[in-house]
């Protein structure tokens, strides 16, 4: 019986050692060193995600992870410090036992290479869930040189990976059977298995931060409404934005000075959704945002600064882009005729250089008015509402008129607004029968 039990054993044993000989090895993390953000000559600053690719593991329970900049430097010159994780920390107390609620994050320096290690809670209901396909903040760290000494920031991943950098898993509870994974409820997944399962240990490069690739554009949107908007590639450090106003009269001779227009920062109104605060490496687009104008015939100037806080705590205003647009007169900018002489019925083309009320009127060459032209739409233009850009008007003789010269007159009326006074364009026609 016990022979027939040992035989069953190694028969299952066996086939358990063939299924993992040819199952296909299954990458089950990404964790990814992002958000790299040279602040100054001595500050770093990176984010450390995880993100869970398979459905073998739940709950992120412990890890280490290694990295180091040049060789050549001394990385026990280094402070390293958490400012911030989407894990339930726990203060540590310097004790060799395992945390009852949170995670403990310890940091350990060497001459060649640094390491962060996280060690979870005791019990499985306590260690934070970290959903499938979504990525889990293990930490964002500041690392600052003690000395006086310039560091090469290229942050790399330790290699050989001859020391223990991984991660366990949980999805229940840890096995019994040390080294034996089934991958049910009762487990600790490591991270490399060695044979199973895998990981990718990521990193992206280095973005230094007084890089802000910043596009800021400004549009006429006609009726004395300007629009702005901007997007950036890289926001960290900025806590709001604000943009200013230039006007400049070229035939007034005239500069008004800059006016501060719109303001955003951190307590004031939709401020935390409309900054991310830098924390993801993305193009973020803002806008668009309106601005009433005063003056026709100007040139405004907007400029965006992002708020930033000194050295000293001070907020400060930090120059982005710049955009300037040219405001137009709300004036026929040109008028022609497209067949003369004509028999019987031609059109008018003309262009308006914003919105405006139009008239389209055919008098005869003794001054008396004829009628009003149409649209395409076969709308009369008399005071009708156009918008900016090219029109055709459509003239039609009536039968009872002789040939002859007739006189087009066009005249248009800016909408809202008294300061401009309004514009004609006179043209003649010829209509032979």
């Amino acid at each position: 019986m016990k022979k027939n039990m040992k035989n069953i054993f190694i028969f299952f044993i066996s086939i358990f050692y063939i299924l993992n000989l040819n199952a296909k090895t299954d990458t089950i993390t990404n964790v990814r060193a992002t958000n790299l953000h040279l602040m100054n000559s001595k500050t770093f600053i990176f984010d450390l995600y995880i993100e869970r690719l398979s459905d073998k593991w739940l709950k992120f329970a412990n890890g280490t992870f290694t990295f180091s900049f040049d060789e050549s430097f001394d990385h026990t010159n280094l402070d390293v410090n958490v400012i911030k994780t989407e894990l339930k920390r726990e203060v540590n107390t310097g004790e060799p036992d395992i945390p009852l609620h949170g995670y403990q994050f310890d940091i350990y320096k060497y001459k060649d290479y640094f390491t962060i290690a996280i060690l979870g809670p005791n019990k499985y209901e306590d260690c934070d869930v970290v959903s499938f396909n979504k990525h889990l903040l293990i930490g964002k760290f500041q690392i600052t040189s003690k000395k006086n000494v310039l560091f090469n920031y290229n942050l790399k991943w330790k290699k050989p990976y001859n020391f223990y950098q991984a991660c366990a898993y949980k999805l229940q509870n840890d096995s019994m059977i040390k080294n034996l994974i089934f991958y049910n409820a009762n487990d600790n997944v490591e991270m490399d298995d060695g044979s199973l399962i895998t990981y990718n240990l990521l990193i992206d490069s280095l973005y230094n931060v007084e890089k802000r690739d910043v596009v800021f554009n400004t549009e006429y949107k006609g009726r004395k409404k300007v629009d702005y908007f901007w997007k950036i590639k890289n926001e960290y450090g900025l806590i709001g934005y604000s943009v200013f106003k230039t006007i400049e009269l070229p035939d007034k001779n005239i500069k008004l000075d800059d006016e501060l227009i719109a303001t955003w920062k951190q307590g004031e109104f939709f401020n935390s959704e409309f900054i991310s605060k830098g924390e993801y490496f993305k193009t973020l687009n803002y806008g668009r945002f309106e601005d009433e104008i005063l003056f026709r015939g100007g040139n405004y100037i907007y400029s965006l600064f992002g708020t930033t806080i000194d050295e000293n705590g001070n907020e400060t205003d930090l120059f982005l882009d710049s955009s300037s647009v040219k405001i137009p007169r709300a004036v026929i900018v040109k008028a022609n005729v497209l067949k003369n002489p004509f028999v019987d019925q031609t059109k008018i083309e003309f262009i308006l250089d914003d919105d405006c009320y139009v008239k389209a009127e055919l008098y005869d060459l003794l001054g008396r008015f004829v009628k009003n032209l149409d649209n395409n739409d076969g709308r009369e233009i008399n005071m009708l509402e156009m918008k900016k850009g090219l029109h055709i008007a459509n003239l039609n003789i009536p039968k009872t008129s002789s040939q002859g010269i007739f006189v087009v007159i066009l005249t248009a009326y800016p909408i809202l607004d008294s300061t401009v006074e309004k514009s004609y364009a006179v043209i003649k026609v010829q209509m032979i029968r």
